[in-house]
């Protein structure tokens, strides 16, 4: 076991290549399969600002990937793999076997560019960072909209973080598909009875910039490989 309570390693990404440089990186099927898990494994139409320009997510290895990490009352962190017999915890559960063969040793964590993030990863008896310059290079923006369930008007429309888009002036949101959700939001809110003639092209939109981010967290993914070996630079 390893004692949560000691100081966290602060690696560097030559350190961090050094360590976690021989796990297997996900190919392109993977990361695709990642990109969807990592959309769907949180309500993060309740969760995530609908607006741009509000962080998203960073991608690194992990070899602890699909794996608990529990820690106890005493400090003590314990690895414990996830087994057919476990019983879920949430419905994006899946054994550490299903994890690694679905998506190699990809993990991801909530990042906003400029603030200082503090995932960790145990390797052996250590707690090391990981990088903030490898977040910075994987890092994908991603709002609400990146969730499934965000392409229904209805069921979106009561929720706290949607009425985002009405606090600024439609020509204050920051892309044209943003005015646009505005203007339908502030339809719906006047006539209710509306969701139904609008909900066509909400879901358009919003499956616009779902597939747009989904397509960057690809691009993120696939990323990692380069950046494990060191052919990676930012332009």
């Amino acid at each position: 076991m390893v004692n949560a309570k000691s100081n966290v390693l602060t690696v560097d990404m030559t350190q961090y290549r050094e360590r976690v440089g021989h796990l297997r990186c996900p190919s392109l099927l993977q990361a695709h399969a990642f990109a969807e898990h990592v959309a769907a494994a949180r309500s993060w139409y309740k969760h995530l600002h609908v607006k741009s320009g509000y962080g998203g997510f960073g991608f690194y290895l992990d070899p602890n990937a699909g794996k608990d990490i529990w820690q106890d009352a005493d400090g003590e962190i314990r690895i414990v793999p996830r087994l057919p017999e476990d019983t879920p915890l949430h419905y994006s559960w899946m054994t550490t076997e299903a994890t690694i063969e679905n998506f190699g040793y990809v993990n991801y964590c909530r990042y906003i560019p400029g603030k200082a993030s503090s995932p960790w990863i145990v390797d052996g008896d250590e707690l090391i960072s990981v990088p903030d310059e490898l977040l910075q290079q994987t890092y994908v923006e991603c709002s609400a909209l990146i969730h499934p369930h965000s392409q229904s008007l209805k069921h979106m429309i009561g929720l706290a973080n949607y009425r985002q888009l009405l606090d600024d002036a439609v020509e204050g949101l920051r892309t044209p598909e943003e005015q646009r959700l505005a203007e339908i939001l502030r339809i719906a809110y006047d006539d209710y009875a509306r969701i139904h003639e609008l909900q066509d092209e909400y879901a358009s939109i919003v499956a616009g910039v779902r597939n747009r981010q989904l397509s960057a967290m690809v691009n993120a993914i696939g990323q990692l490989g380069k950046l494990m070996s060191g052919e990676y630079h930012n332009a």
